[in-house]
């Protein structure tokens, strides 16, 4: 557009018919430009001008931010300002909209289904009372899972340890070590040194035919008896083992009673099978399992003096 020179224009004819305004161009020139042309012009300026007003209302107002605020939307083409405090993170939880959440320093209150998060010092801090999964040292009650592997050296098998269903709790308690040691098991042939191994007495009622089951014991006292055994083999029970011993003590009731072993029971040369008990004295027969026999043959027999 150019300068402003001159405006001619008849005194009763319509001003945007028959006024003129002469303008100068950028070159210098004098054009005569019809006043309704400028009239059109601004007409399209201001349509411009208010159309961007009119869309300023989309945005989001200047003084709504701080230092601490951003921009975000909860739903499409709608800005708005976003005020992040302090000990919070932007984020989304699980069907939610973009939000500040608070960072949490209380463990104690967070799950998956949580809007918070650990502050890093409290992660520190339970992470602190763990033990390494390298030489871990353990204090209190550990309870472990109820089956354990424990790797050879060469890492290509292992030890399962596994525990069957129990009753109750039960106490294992390790013994006090003067040096190092190992496990005995049942299937482990070793031999046992500076051991005393306990005998199994078992006290059988007395009775015509006694019940001796010899996996129970080893030691079978019959005392008090009032009548003649007329069998030990009736009611013996259990599955021996080659050469296990079996003693079996008797005492009468102050008369002597006659005494019948049975087929399961035999003589040896040394020895000879009891026939009867003597009053107010106590029988000690010593018997050894022949696997060969399948019969308890007679070690040595006594009496008490």
């Amino acid at each position: 557009m150019g300068k402003l020179i001159s405006q001619t224009g008849s005194e009763n004819a319509s001003p945007a018919a028959t006024s003129f305004i002469e303008l100068e161009t950028a070159a210098g020139v004098s054009e005569h430009t019809p006043l309704s042309a400028i009239r059109s012009l601004f007409d399209v300026t201001y349509s411009a001008v208010y159309a961007t007003i009119a869309s300023l209302s989309s945005y989001v107002t200047k003084a709504l931010y701080d230092a601490h605020s951003i921009l975000y939307a909860t739903s499409d083409n709608t800005p708005a300002a976003l005020t992040v405090g302090e000990q919070t993170v932007v984020g989304r939880v699980t069907g939610g909209n973009i939000s500040a959440l608070a960072i949490d320093s209380d463990l104690t209150t967070v799950s998956g289904n949580d809007d918070t998060l650990p502050s890093a010092k409290a992660t520190k801090t339970a992470l602190d009372l763990k033990a390494p999964l390298a030489s871990p040292t353990f204090t209190g009650t550990v309870i472990l899972p109820k089956t354990l592997e424990i790797q050879d050296t060469s890492a290509d098998h292992q030890y399962v340890l596994a525990v069957s269903e129990l009753t109750a709790d039960r106490t294992v308690t390790l013994p006090l070590l003067t040096g190092n040691d190992e496990y005995v098991f049942a299937a482990h042939t070793k031999t046992l040194t500076n051991k005393r191994v306990t005998r199994r007495v078992v006290s059988t009622a007395q009775g015509a035919t006694p019940s001796i089951n010899s996996d129970n014991g080893d030691v079978f006292s019959i005392t008090g008896l009032n009548t003649a055994i007329t069998s030990l083999t009736t009611n013996l029970t259990g599955t021996p083992t080659a050469n296990q011993m079996m003693l079996i003590e008797i005492t009468d009731d102050g008369t002597g009673r006659g005494i019948t072993h049975g087929a399961s029971f035999a003589s040896t040369s040394t020895s000879t099978l009891a026939t009867t008990t003597v009053a107010n004295k106590k029988l000690m027969e010593l018997f050894m399992w022949s696997t060969a026999l399948s019969k308890w043959e007679l070690m040595d027999v006594r009496q008490s003096a």
